[in-house]
């Protein structure tokens, strides 16, 4: 048994050295109000975070500058949030459309609060728990319905348990993810890690939660935005949300699921920038705007960076 441990033990430290001398240190815990979140001043290479260099994180948590709640006086700032897509799992820190978004102005500060896989609901939390902390001028929604409609239905997505919120006679009720003890044996230890991998490698692990059963996901995913477009007017804020796409030049339409829900928002008034005839242009003037994970790549950033721009001088927003 003493022996067994001390094995044990020498492994556990063994794969922590490893991690941190190849920059493979754990990236995510478990939090009830979003279901995983960044680890605070990380410094990580891996598939999903970044392309040449390793993504870092600031001391909040988030895969950006460090950024004070305060706003300087003179600054207009604009608040993102959305999955992969703005995390930009494909390109590098500097690459991603927020930062060239940034330099469009001397006085105008993008805080991006992407963080990977995440859905409608999870964005919401982060925008009522921390976006709304940097007092926004505006608030931008990069929503990804391709699975973002799905996820908002699931208590379980990539390996970890998430929150969600049902419709109860059309008001939003939260409910906290609730840590598993797969989360806590992963969280806790290396060696759990790999084994959890090992075992698990290969099995879908997205889990719906059976009370979504009579909820529709269209219907959920504009109550959320509804929400999120609410508290940003109750703070003062301008609210935009761009509907993304992951696609291939021969694809003519939409899915028609998206294409109701993009509807179903403006049809409520909410303002949305729709990037598929944006793309679709890029893509038959054979400007690649994709990179091989079918996240938008350097150009593809470049191009919705512009678009936003465009989009909120044309409001008056910027």
């Amino acid at each position: 048994m003493a022996v067994g441990l001390a094995l044990v033990v020498a492994l556990e430290l063994g794969l922590r050295v490893y991690a941190h001398a190849t920059l493979r240190e754990r990236g995510m815990t478990f939090d009830p109000d979003f279901g995983w979140r960044m680890l605070p001043n990380v410094q990580k290479r891996s598939a999903f975070w970044g392309a040449t260099e390793p993504a870092t994180t600031n001391s909040k948590g988030w895969r950006d500058a460090e950024t004070t709640y305060a706003k300087p006086p003179g600054t207009t700032r604009i608040v993102v949030l959305g999955d992969s897509f703005t995390f930009a799992s494909s390109v590098d820190y500097g690459e991603r459309f927020t930062e060239v978004l940034e330099e469009a102005r001397e006085d105008l500060e993008v805080v991006n609060l992407g963080v990977n896989a995440y859905g409608t609901d999870q964005e919401l939390r982060v925008l009522e728990l921390e976006g709304l902390r940097y007092d926004p001028d505006v608030v931008v929604l990069v929503a990804y319905l391709g699975n973002d409609l799905d996820d908002n239905m699931n208590d379980r997505s990539n390996y970890w348990p998430k929150p969600y919120y049902t419709l109860e006679e059309g008001r939003l009720e939260f409910v906290p993810a609730e840590p598993s003890w797969d989360v806590r044996l992963r969280t806790g230890s290396y060696v759990g890690e790999a084994l959890f991998r090992l075992v698990r490698r290969g099995v879908n692990d997205f889990r719906f939660a059976e009370v979504q059963a009579a909820t529709s996901p269209i219907e959920l995913f504009a109550s959320l935005v509804g929400r999120m477009a609410e508290r940003s007017e109750e703070r003062g804020a301008r609210f935009l949300v761009v509907a993304a796409y992951s696609r291939e030049a021969e694809a003519a339409l939409p899915d028609p699921r998206e294409a109701v829900a993009t509807r179903r928002l403006q049809n409520a008034g909410i303002e949305v920038l729709d990037t598929w005839t944006l793309v679709d242009d890029a893509l038959a003037a054979g400007v690649e705007v994709f990179g091989p994970d079918r996240h938008w790549n350097i150009a593809g950033h470049a191009l919705i960076a512009e678009a936003i721009r465009s989009k909120l001088v044309e409001a008056g927003w910027l």
